[in-house]
Parts: structure tokens; sequence; C-alpha cells
């Protein structure tokens, strides 16, 4: 079930362009609304920045402080993002990433006002929601992988592509548009 794209349109080019790109990197794709596929870039950038400037490695304590506000500015721009923006298709993925980030900053502001174990103890649930979450999603994710091996076995092709998330998104009839931008 191919969707064609009507070349009368003014950015026809635009979509096929965007749609075969997301076809070959989907699973990047796969955790974001389809409007806010772009939040990826901001996901990526931020992290960059975040680690570019944890890297400078500042000299004095001074240095140290100001890079960690630095950094603070950039995480708290992310939680008024995630806020604001809602990119996330899942429910539970923008829940982890609200507290995860929230986590984090309230660790920073801590950590400026050397309250050094409080900080640690914040990262710490931080990193262990999200280790659990991302256990509990590659479990998921084995197990629909799992069921597209048995179906493929069995010689269910049908099943085995409406099995995996990419499959339902082209082929869902309630919204013609999710085709376009599966």
């Amino acid at each position: 079930d191919d969707v064609v794209i009507d070349p009368d349109l003014p950015n026809a080019g635009e979509l096929a362009v965007h749609r075969s790109f997301v076809e070959r990197a989907g699973m990047l794709f796969d955790a974001y609304v389809p409007r806010r596929r772009w939040f990826l870039c901001v996901d990526c950038g931020g992290t960059l920045a975040i680690v570019a400037v944890q890297g400078l490695q500042p000299a004095t304590i001074q240095r140290c402080n100001q890079a960690m506000i630095a950094v603070l500015v950039l995480v708290a721009l992310q939680v008024i993002l995630l806020a604001a923006l809602r990119p996330y298709i899942a429910p539970v993925s923008q829940v982890v990433a609200s507290v995860t980030s929230a986590l984090t900053l309230a660790a920073g502001v801590l950590s400026l006002t050397d309250q050094r174990i409080a900080a640690g103890a914040m990262t710490l649930v931080a990193v262990v929601i999200s280790v659990t979450v991302s256990v509990v999603d590659a479990m998921i994710t084995a197990n629909e992988l799992v069921e597209t091996l048995c179906a493929l076995f069995r010689g269910n092709n049908d099943d085995a592509a409406a099995a995996t998330p990419a499959a339902k998104r082209a082929h869902d009839t309630t919204n013609p548009a999710a085709a376009l931008t599966a």
C-alpha cells in the first residue's frame, strides 16, 4: 500500500525526500510525535553541547561554577521544551524524559550549592530511572521481534509486517497523513 504523493502539491518533492529519509532512519524517529521528529536534533544537540561544556575542564572553582551554570541553563531549556512541546509519542517516554531532566537540573543546582551528596543521590535516581526504562523498552522490543520472527517462520508475512511499529504506522487507515510521516 504505497502512498502516492501528488506531484502538484507545492512541497511534493520535500515530502518525498522527508518520507524517504524517515523510512531509512525510522527507528531514530519512532519515539517522537510525527510533527516533532525534529526534536531528535534538539536531544542530540543538547547532549553534545552539555558534553562540550563539561569537557572544558576549567582550572579554577570560579570557571567550574561558570561551566556548571552553562550546563544548567541548557538543561533548564530542555525541561522547558519538554514541557511545552511534549515531543514523545509514548506518555512514559515523556514522563521519563521530563523527570530525569528535572532531576538533573536539581542535582546541578545542589552541586553548585556544595550539597554534593544530595546531588549525587538525585543523579543516581535519574540514572536508575533511565536505565530501568531502557531495559524494559528493550524487552518489549525483543518481544515484538520474536513475534515477528515467529510469524515469518510460520509463513505468515502479513502478520509479520503488521507486527512492526513502522508497518502499523504505514497501514494506519484512520489517518492518511500518518503514512506520509511514518
